[in-house]
């Protein structure tokens, strides 16, 4: 597998995302922890932060091979990622898709292929422009993005606000 490019070192996930969007940031973290807390979701955030990049191609690949297992595969990384602290590594997320049907060969062949980082940033670069995506995670609802870094009153009420017009 190439190697991927790493995340900055040396500075906490907590201050990459108080920094990256504000200081609001930590209070919606938080309500939305609490929140998922109630319902039974533990989070369990791994310390690292990862480079996106692989899993974008991973997902991309999933859909184009198996579209009825992508979201398995989605839940399944991303589970591992926010509740069992697992690293987000391209390797971690090969065994990932091997477990949920994928061929392990062709998952490798698919990260392996020349410019595939370049390739990967384009699409989404080319898709956050196209739905206006300025930061994850993000929702579409119809054709109207909104940020889903969002306590969950909050996109209870976009929600409603929605499905009324």
């Amino acid at each position: 597998m190439p190697n991927w490019p790493e995340m900055p070192e040396g500075i906490s996930r907590h201050e990459h995302l108080v920094e990256k969007f504000g200081p609001d940031y930590d209070e919606i973290f938080h309500g939305i922890e609490d929140h998922l807390r109630g319902d039974g979701i533990e989070f369990k955030w791994c310390p690292h932060l990862c480079n996106p990049l692989p899993f974008h191609a991973i997902m991309e690949y999933a859909w184009r091979a198996n579209p009825e297992k992508q979201h398995e595969l989605c839940k399944s990384i991303l589970g591992a990622y926010y509740t069992k602290a697992e690293d987000m590594t391209p390797e971690n997320m090969v065994q990932h898709a091997v477990r949920c049907g994928y061929d392990e060969a062709a998952v490798r062949a698919e990260l392996a292929k020349p410019n595939m980082m370049e390739d990967m940033q384009a699409l989404c670069d080319a898709t956050a422009r196209k739905y206006r995506v300025n930061g994850v995670p993000h929702i579409m609802i119809g054709n109207r993005p909104f940020s889903g870094a969002a306590a969950p009153p909050q996109l209870l009420r976009i929600f409603r606000q929605q499905i009324t017009q």
